[in-house]
C-alpha cells in the first residue's frame, strides 16, 4: 500500500462504526501474547496506534488482516486496492454500477475450488 494520507481516517472511522478498539482490532488480526505480567494482551497494539497516527503505513497484508478483522470489503480501507492486479490475465470484471458488476473468469483452478465457486454465484446466474 502506498503512504495514503486518508488512509487513518477511513480506519478511525471503520473502527468506530464497527465499536472496534485499537486492542480490540490488534487482537482480531494477530491474536494475544502473555507479557511479563502474565496478562494476554493484544500483538502489535502499538503498530494500530501508528497506523491512525499516520506514523506507518500498514502493508498489503496488514490491510487485508484489517479489512477482515472489520468485516469490510478491503476497497474500504485502499480505494486504490486493484485484485486482479494480484491475478493476472483470466479475469475481466465490468463495472456495471456501484453495486452490479459482470465478472469473466478464465483460470485453471482446483476443481473443489471451481465447483466452491459455482456453488456461490449460481444464485445470480439468470
Amino acid at each position: 500500500m502506498k503512504n495514503d494520507p486518508m488512509f487513518p481516517e477511513r480506519l478511525a472511522r471503520l473502527m468506530e462504526d464497527n465499536n472496534v478498539t485499537k486492542s480490540d482490532l490488534a487482537r482480531l488480526m494477530w491474536g494475544t501474547i502473555v507479557d511479563e505480567r502474565g496478562y494476554d494482551v493484544p500483538k502489535n497494539r502499538q503498530s494500530i496506534g501508528k497506523y491512525l497516527s499516520g506514523k506507518a503505513t500498514p502493508t498489503e497484508k496488514t490491510v487485508k488482516l484489517m479489512a477482515d478483522a472489520l468485516n469490510v470489503n478491503i476497497g474500504e480501507l485502499d480505494p486504490d486496492y486493484d485484485p486482479l492486479s494480484r491475478l493476472g490475465s483470466g479475469i475481466k470484471i465490468f463495472t456495471k454500477s456501484p453495486k452490479i458488476s459482470h465478472l469473466e473468469i478464465s483460470l485453471e483452478v482446483p476443481t473443489p475450488l471451481a465447483l466452491k465457486i459455482i456453488e456461490d454465484v449460481s444464485p445470480y446466474a439468470k
